[in-house]
């Protein structure tokens, strides 16, 4: 069975939150609501999950941040994903592949029928170690460079070309 499900990484891949950095470095979680409106969405992101919905997928978020933090970022977006994993779900976090297993499970998928699409190094190695399809969405070029790039099924750079990634899996059969 092929693909069943693409799951994202949160800060920095479907949301950009750099400006709130460094609240989130001093886990000033009371106040980084506060600033939420110093985020925004990568350009073309309502209209890539507009159009994740002609696919076969379910879809959901992992992140290392507190899901209080995760759900209230998504809601103030307007993106609504039906599954989270977050920094209390799991005991060991990424790039252990514990919260992507966790979503996997909540998901009631094998992971290697989960693709993650994430920014960072440690999002690549998990999902290797999920034994999930890993994939990179790197914005300012800096994953293509990594270390670990070559571990990556694919490495985009915006959202249009997840979507041809994914409209190529689907006509060689590899999305259910």
């Amino acid at each position: 069975m092929g693909l069943q499900a693409l799951l994202f990484d949160l800060d920095q891949t479907l949301v950009m939150t750099q400006e709130i950095f460094p609240l989130r470095q001093q886990r000033l979680w009371t106040q980084i609501e506060q600033h939420f409106y110093r985020t925004r969405l990568p350009p073309g992101t309502r209209a890539f999950l507009q159009h994740l919905q002609q696919f076969p997928l379910q879809f959901g978020v992992i992140t290392s941040s507190p899901s209080s933090y995760a759900r209230k970022l998504l809601a103030y977006h307007r993106v609504d994903l039906p599954v989270l994993a977050a920094y209390h779900d799991t005991r060991r976090h990424k790039p252990y592949p514990d919260p992507l297993l966790r979503a996997a499970q909540q998901l009631h998928l094998p992971p290697s029928q989960c693709a993650y699409l994430g920014d960072a190094d440690e999002d690549i190695l998990a999902a290797v170690q999920a034994q999930m399809l890993p994939l990179g969405l790197s914005w300012d070029g800096t994953l293509k460079v990594s270390r670990v790039a070559p571990q990556a099924h694919a490495i985009c750079s915006n959202w249009q070309e997840v979507l041809v990634y994914f409209e190529a899996l689907i006509q060689e059969g590899n999305v259910s």
